[in-house]
């Protein structure tokens, strides 16, 4: 009895000294280290509780020696599975009337920003316009959207969603046929962002 009062007592005094935590109104602040685990090879388990008979968890699995999720405190998946994942497509661009990636973006995804940068200013009336060359092209960047015979940086926020109809590769067209300029043009987008 004697020894796990003082083993009690150690613990909190381990606490207390690498764990500053303080309430108020229902909300813990940590600051410092929080241990969970006692030094075995076994799962670990953290629930965040609310009112569903089971409880939203994380979960480290130790066999498979990964951070896992549930939502529901049952069926636990890894962190970073089952997740949309930002990729980027970016296409080389100098005075040819037209260039393409060479993968394409998938259908159900999320086009979210399209960076055209002009490294080599373009002559005097050059325009650059951006596609996603499917069955049906969509406009992703017009060429009023940038200005191409001044170096710089032009970014686009919009959200375009990528159907079977539009799903291709990034085209990028050049018009009037220039005699500088380069560049480059980056389009980023969210893979399956249902999941």
């Amino acid at each position: 009895m004697r020894r796990h009062l003082l083993y009690i007592l150690i613990f909190l005094l381990v606490c207390t000294i690498s764990i500053t935590a303080y309430d108020i109104d229902g909300l813990s602040k940590i600051f410092g280290h929080l241990w969970v685990g006692d030094d075995t090879d076994t799962d670990k388990y953290i629930y965040f509780q609310n009112s569903d008979e089971n409880y939203p968890a994380l979960k480290f699995n130790s066999s498979a020696n990964k951070i896992q999720f549930a939502h529901d405190g049952v069926a636990f998946s890894d962190i970073g599975s089952n997740s949309a994942s930002l990729q980027f497509i970016e296409v080389n661009i100098g005075t040819s009337a037209s260039y393409s990636s060479t993968t394409s973006i998938p259908d159900g995804a999320l086009v979210t920003m399209i960076w055209c940068d002009i490294s080599v200013s373009y002559s005097a009336s050059a325009t650059i316009e951006v596609f996603i060359d499917g069955t049906s092209d969509l406009e992703i960047m017009h060429e009023s959207e940038n200005y191409p015979q001044t170096q710089d940086l032009y970014i686009k926020k919009d959200i375009y969603s990528i159907s079977s109809s539009t799903t291709g590769i990034v085209r990028v067209d050049i018009g009037v046929s220039p005699v500088a300029g380069a560049g480059k043009i980056l389009v980023g987008y969210i893979k399956n962002p249902s999941n």
